[in-house]
């Protein structure tokens, strides 16, 4: 008997933590995946020498690109749990111009912060979590 309950004590401890890295891991895993599509709309314009739109609809919660052509229509939803926020709702990238700065954030139930930002003079994406007292530059 006190096995069992050394046992679910013991459960009861680390199951807080287990939940926190669950989130972490979700909120990572995110930010790569968005940062992957803005990479892919800018390789995309370049090497099809096509216009690719960024759709970011705020209360759908996820990352739509779309091309200038017929049928290319890639999709990101982000997982449950996940808020997205962006500095706006469409951005075109054409193919030989400067990629926009797009900025996307992140945020879990618990609070942390992942930002995703697509760089205009390289035109790479780039993501990172951000510190509690850190703000959007």
């Amino acid at each position: 008997m006190i096995v069992v309950m050394i046992i679910s004590l013991m459960a009861g401890v680390a199951f807080p933590l287990v939940s926190s890295g669950v989130d972490s891991l979700r909120l990572r895993g995110a930010g790569e995946e968005a940062a992957t599509m803005l990479t892919a709309a800018v390789n995309r314009a370049e090497r099809r020498r096509i216009a690719v739109e960024v759709a970011i609809p705020p209360a759908e919660n996820r990352v739509i690109l779309l091309g200038a052509e017929p049928g290319y229509h890639r999709e990101f939803r982000l997982p449950a749990g996940i808020a997205l926020t962006a500095n706006a709702e469409r951005y075109w990238i054409y193919p030989g111009g400067a990629a926009p700065r797009v900025t996307l954030l992140l945020t879990n139930t618990r609070g942390t912060r992942r930002m995703v930002r697509l760089d205009p003079i390289t035109g790479a994406a780039e993501s990172r979590t951000l510190d509690a007292s850190e703000v959007l530059p």
